[in-house]
């Protein structure tokens, strides 16, 4: 029969591309790794897995194994976790991926009340670019991820927890800086400072159209932080999360600017692998995670309510 260990082993091996990348992850040695890979395709009859020049590569029936594989290794965690469950116990290994704006701007706070109260689980982190995330969802190295909405692939469950307001800002030197309330149309005659992840900058591009603003991109930064060093340079307008510009408006580094037009607003997302059984530890993360951040809005809209009218001059 074939074993867990086996099936498990196998899926490392996938995983790094390598039987020694593998026994290192698995606390093995290389000659166990390769025996158990040996006593699995003798079991099935086939070879798994051919080496070529770029290293190890899946044969038919491997990538076959692999789609069913992935169902029993998830499967059976799954089983162990509901009993563990049954026992009263919340605990064990969740790989959470988050994007480095999730990780850096939004989730601290809820990661930190979530390890409280929960202190037998054993959060593992993992922080890359919405894409590199979905590849950890469907190769299991991940159980859930946590992104503003962005397009996502098909076989993975997505789940709303939260929204963040996307704000229209930039520099005090801007002549954007003069207006309290810009036209929509206004706005598109500026050059717009977009974020090169291909998912990030569909997912504002059409935010801001369904506002009447059409983007002219004048130019591209990698990430959230250098997107706002480009924006206080005067290069142009940007639209970024309120949690991430937060001390820049204090400081008065950047402004942000009203639109004659709603509220932008983006979800905070959580996916994870869509299969029969969700395992007890990504139902109580999504769960936990959806409440505190409903908690923090609304702590934050006390907050704004309470804060003291500014004196007029």
């Amino acid at each position: 029969m074939i074993t867990y260990h086996q099936l498990r082993t196998f899926l490392m091996i996938v995983r790094t591309g390598s039987l020694t990348k593998a026994a290192r992850e698995l606390n093995a040695t290389q000659p166990t790794v390769s025996l158990q890979l040996q006593a699995l395709q003798k079991l099935l009859r086939t070879t798994l897995l051919n080496r070529d020049g770029r290293g190890l590569r899946l044969t038919p029936a491997g990538e076959k194994l692999c789609r069913y594989a992935e169902d029993v290794v998830g499967g059976l965690r799954t089983l162990q976790e509901d009993i563990e469950v049954l026992a009263g116990s919340v605990a064990g290994p969740l790989a959470v991926g988050l994007t480095f704006l999730m990780n850096r701007y939004v989730l601290p706070p809820s990661l930190f009340r979530f390890r409280e109260q929960f202190p037998e689980v054993n959060i593992q982190l993992h922080v890359e670019f919405p894409e590199p995330l979905f590849r950890g969802l469907f190769a299991n190295t991940l159980d859930v991820a946590c992104y503003l909405n962005v397009r996502t692939p098909a076989g993975l469950t997505v789940e709303p927890v939260g929204f963040e307001e996307l704000l229209i800002v930039a520099s005090p030197a801007h002549p954007l800086a003069r207006r309290r309330r810009v036209p929509p149309g206004e706005l598109s005659e500026h050059p717009f400072i977009a974020p090169v992840q291909t998912p990030l900058r569909e997912m504002m591009d059409a935010k801001l159209r369904t506002v009447g603003v059409t983007p002219r991109v004048a130019a591209e930064a990698m990430h959230h932080d250098a997107v706002k060093k480009v924006v206080e340079r005067n290069v142009g307008y940007a639209a970024l999360i309120r949690t991430s510009v937060s001390e820049e408006l204090a400081s008065g580094r950047l402004v942000a600017r009203r639109l004659d037009a709603p509220p932008i607003l983006s979800e905070i997302v959580v996916a994870y692998r869509s299969r029969g059984a969700v395992s007890p530890l990504v139902q109580e993360f999504v769960r936990f995670v959806r409440a505190d951040l409903a908690r923090d809005r609304r702590e934050s809209a006390l907050h704004s309510r309470r804060r003291p009218p500014r004196p007029r001059v």
